[in-house]
């Protein structure tokens, strides 16, 4: 099997055809359903309509030799394999459902190059051009923030991932470290404040509580877990065990969620490889689970109906 992950994986080749360059994102006004190439050239967004973000640093496939690989202390260089796929095809899926578009910004440079999830230091070790990629990324995902706060009020950002861990499950991260979620309900809601659910948990339209958002049935978790793939924290896994690794989120979660302000939510979506991204077939049908669950967790929490 293919190895995988925020822990493993390949790097794809690329293709043999190149495709024909993307208008460049600083042109405006940017049309949804478009997508456009970031300054750097090693970023592409598509420009949305809804309020859903979705970001996917590290899937990307090109390794130029002009940047030179990453050599920090104990850097992770292996790509996430499948994500940037899966977050593409969920935009297919998105707009299939609905009719409009997701925002979705996608780093193209192989982890070696550009861990787009970190800081810029650690993320780019010091290269110019990978600096300028890292801050291409986070400025196209500003910018999509921004937008979406500006027509709809409030939103989603979703940060696709894959992980290689032995369990086949989607770990779903908030900010809210394993050690917090086997704390029992009535002690979760001082974690809320530091979540990447903050602004949810003070404005949910369904009137849940911090832990019924983390892990009840119309959480995240919960929603992936009805469309058939397991999923931790969800009702039939409240919490990872601890002797259970588990992703509770990182950089672009913390940055770009509403922890600290803002009406932005984020999660980060570690993705299992079995079922999930180990083929076209199996990433199709699970982007449009994914766009499913995506709808209906915007009609239970944020909007009833979705705004134009």
């Amino acid at each position: 099997m293919l190895a995988i992950a925020c822990g493993g994986s390949v790097v794809p080749a690329a293709p043999a055809t190149p495709a024909p360059p993307l208008p460049m994102a600083g042109v405006a006004p940017w049309v949804a359903g478009t997508w456009y190439a970031g300054e750097s050239g090693h970023v592409e967004y598509l420009a949305g309509n809804l309020p859903v973000i979705l970001s996917a640093p590290h899937g990307g496939d090109r390794s130029p030799p002009s940047i030179p690989d990453r050599r920090c202390a104990a850097c992770e260089t292996e790509n996430d394999l499948g994500t940037q796929e899966v977050a593409r095809l969920v935009a297919d899926a998105l707009h299939g459902r609905l009719g409009r578009w997701p925002h979705v910004v996608i780093n193209r440079l192989a982890r070696r190059k550009l861990d787009a999830n970190r800081e810029e230091t650690e993320g780019a070790s010091g290269n110019a051009a990978a600096a300028r990629a890292w801050a291409d990324y986070h400025g196209l995902i500003d910018s999509a923030r921004a937008r979406v706060a500006s027509r709809f009020g409030k939103g989603l950002l979703l940060d696709v991932h894959g992980h290689a861990h032995d369990i086949q499950r989607i770990e779903v991260g908030m900010l809210v470290t394993g050690d917090s979620l086997r704390l029992a309900d009535d002690r979760l809601a001082p974690v809320a404040a530091a979540s990447s659910l903050r602004h949810l948990a003070r404005s949910s339209r369904g009137g849940l509580d911090f832990p019924a958002l983390l892990r009840g049935p119309s959480s995240l978790g919960g929603l992936l877990e009805a469309a058939g793939y397991a999923a931790v924290p969800a009702p039939g896994a409240p919490a990872p065990r601890a002797s259970e690794p588990y992703f509770d989120g990182g950089y672009t979660t913390w940055r770009h969620g509403s922890r600290s302000a803002g009406t932005i939510d984020a999660a980060q979506l570690e993705l299992p490889w079995a079922g999930v991204r180990d083929g076209g077939a199996r990433r199709r049908r699970f982007a449009d689970s994914l766009a499913v669950v995506i709808e209906r967790y915007l009609l239970t929490h944020y909007f009833a109906p979705i705004p134009p």
